[in-house]
């Protein structure tokens, strides 16, 4: 009799544990960083497909969503839906803070909306919060890959374009650059006119400033350089805090928007026009709006960090072959003439890619003959709530 209690214990204990294993096996929730229904097997991100292939595939699926942190993807949009007939793309503009808050809701609910996300990525909140807990996932075909310059060669994201927040001069009021040093815009000749837009709500300009913090040592030689004598620090960790306070004492102008810095500079009547710290992205407004605005190339110790655009596809993304098409299309296609990318070649936004020509006309250098400072996306990410802290004490 106890032999036959300890048996049908067992079986109970048996079947419990297979009822409790097939609960768990559905981990359909991309919260976990699942694929629904061995999605991310299905959707072959890494298989070698042409352009033609996908469009066939993506005809037989339904609107393509994009979440993007640039406005220039609805010019694309319509490029894209004029060269494949019969996909209609529905783009979305949101920064990145919106960008990794919405997805996350979306996953977190098992409501897939999304299906590309194109973003900047600054504050590094996408790699380490969506890309690192499967929420979107790298898309990077072989035929784009290795056509990217170095280092983005062997990164596994597919960066596609570099921008940058740079110091912004009038052309036309001077013969050249007025500054060549980050160090000038601290002294009594800049006080209030240097303009910018605010660092506390644009991760573009708070990622250079944690270049400042990052490569403090550069900045110290840079004020040596400049002041001819050893940097003496006010209270700050080290010289690109210091570097930050002295710049926000020395009468930063906060505007709205980098359009309204740009502006400032670009239609100035002051005899001594002021300075921006702006996105290179404005100097498209010297083609477009006959700006006499350029950017201070040759500057101490560098002249910023990369802002690069990447793309990722989202986890349990419905129009997956509609999106892998679309991201191909807008990094230039399989050969670099797709026409996706016509929208994103101007002054100011460099293309990653060796095979995609660039008229600058005289505007602006290309990009492997100025002097970056190497982006670091996890210093940024861990850092950034530090800066906000500093910030939110010197202004």
């Amino acid at each position: 009799m106890e032999r036959s209690k300890k048996v049908v214990f067992g079986v109970l204990l048996l079947t419990l544990a297979l009822v409790l294993a097939a609960c768990g096996g559905d981990k359909s929730s991309a919260g976990n960083g699942e694929s629904e229904d061995g999605w991310l097997d299905s959707a072959n991100l890494d298989e070698e497909e042409t352009m033609d292939e996908l469009y066939q595939k993506a005809q037989e699926e339904g609107e393509l969503i994009v979440y993007s942190s640039s406005s220039v993807v609805t010019n694309v949009v319509a490029n894209f839906e004029k060269d494949y007939p019969g996909i209609k793309v529905n783009a979305t503009k949101l920064n990145d803070v919106d960008v990794t808050e919405r997805i996350k809701r979306e996953q977190e609910s098992g409501v897939y909306e999304a299906d590309v996300v194109f973003s900047s990525g600054n504050n590094g909140a996408i790699e380490r919060e969506l890309l690192d807990e499967g929420l979107v996932h790298i898309y990077n075909p072989s035929e784009i890959a290795d056509q990217l310059i170095a280092p983005y060669d062997e990164n596994p994201i597919l960066h596609v374009t570099a921008e940058a927040y740079a110091v912004m001069y009038n052309t036309e009021k001077n013969d050249g650059p007025p500054i060549d040093n980050w160090w000038d815009l601290t002294t009594p000749e800049w006080k209030g006119k240097v303009l910018s837009n605010d660092p506390l709500s644009s991760a573009n300009l708070a990622s250079l400033f944690l270049s400042f913090i990052k490569y403090s040592d550069e900045m110290e030689e840079a004020y040596k350089e400049k002041f001819g004598e050893d940097i003496v620090l006010d209270g700050t960790e080290n010289a690109g805090y210091e570097f930050i306070k002295r710049l926000m004492d020395n009468d930063l102008v906060l505007l709205k928007s980098g359009g309204d810095s740009v502006d400032g500079v670009a239609l100035s009547e002051d005899e001594v026009p002021p300075l921006a710290i702006a996105s290179t992205v404005s100097l498209r407004d010297v083609v477009n709006h006959d700006y006499d605005i350029a950017i201070v190339e040759d500057i101490k110790p560098r002249l910023s960090s990369p802002i690069l655009k990447s793309f990722f596809v989202a986890n349990n993304a419905n129009n997956v072959n509609a999106a892998k098409l679309f991201i191909r299309y807008m990094s230039g296609g399989d050969d670099g003439d797709a026409a996706g990318f016509d929208p994103l070649n101007t002054p100011g936004t460099w293309p990653l890619r060796e095979d995609i020509e660039q008229d600058l006309d005289g505007i602006v250098s290309p990009y492997d003959d100025l002097d970056w400072w190497d982006r670091d996306d996890e210093f940024i990410y861990e850092n950034t709530t530090n800066l906000r802290n500093f910030l939110l004490e010197v202004q």
